[in-house]
């Protein structure tokens, strides 16, 4: 019973998940340039699991309940959700911050025990290289000198708040690398020596690649 119940609920969030059809600017940081083509041509991917989506909308609530707490002691949450894009040509870019807070870009994430542990050794900056060129990015296209970043343990909800100081030099480097791999007329080649390889085995994309 317990089973079939658990089931029904992911195989239903799974159902109602709508792919993205296009590369969002959230993703420019991937590492992997092939990965980014595939993800700009609307290639064909794994299916996200129904635990995964579940595992998304607890990060929305935890984002709501920080602004929340934000608001709780007199500070300004604004634009939130505001959409923000990059057009190149006929190639539009888009993406959606979470906020802007006494003139800073606001960024929320989360994070479970293990990776909020890594944070706190790094910094943010060196812990997610997607996060940082989401902030980064959103910093130049809302005009902002800085960007508060606030990340939540999930287990103990112990926080992270760190300011960044936008990188403009870095974010221009960034997106001639994005545009000149997404703009070829076939994918760059694989960065993962092989199928096997412990970052192919949780890439989206792997089928494709290796095919």
């Amino acid at each position: 019973m317990v089973n079939s119940i658990i089931e029904k609920i992911e195989a239903k969030r799974a159902g109602e998940n709508i792919p993205r059809q296009h590369l969002g600017l959230s993703e420019i940081g991937h590492k992997c340039p092939r990965w980014l083509w595939y993800a700009h041509h609307n290639t064909p991917s794994k299916p996200i699991e129904g635990r995964i989506i579940r595992l998304f909308r607890t990060g929305n609530i935890i984002e709501d309940a920080i602004i929340s707490d934000l608001e709780s002691i007199d500070i300004e949450v604004t634009d939130r959700q505001r959409e923000v894009e990059i057009v190149n040509g006929d190639i539009v870019l888009k993406g959606h911050i979470d906020g802007i807070v006494s003139g800073q870009l606001l960024e929320i994430k989360s994070a479970s025990e293990k990776y909020f542990k890594q944070l706190l050794k790094v910094g943010y900056e060196k812990w997610n290289p997607k996060y940082k060129a989401q902030a980064h990015v959103y910093m130049v296209l809302c005009d902002l000198e800085e960007c508060m970043v606030v990340v939540e343990n999930k287990n103990d909800s112990n926080l992270y708040i760190e300011t960044l100081k936008l990188d403009r030099d870095y974010v221009t480097k960034l997106l001639i690398d994005v545009f000149a791999a997404i703009t070829l007329p076939e994918p760059p080649e694989r960065i993962c020596p092989d199928v096997s390889w412990y970052e192919s085995k949780c890439c989206k994309y792997q089928e494709v690649c290796f095919t």
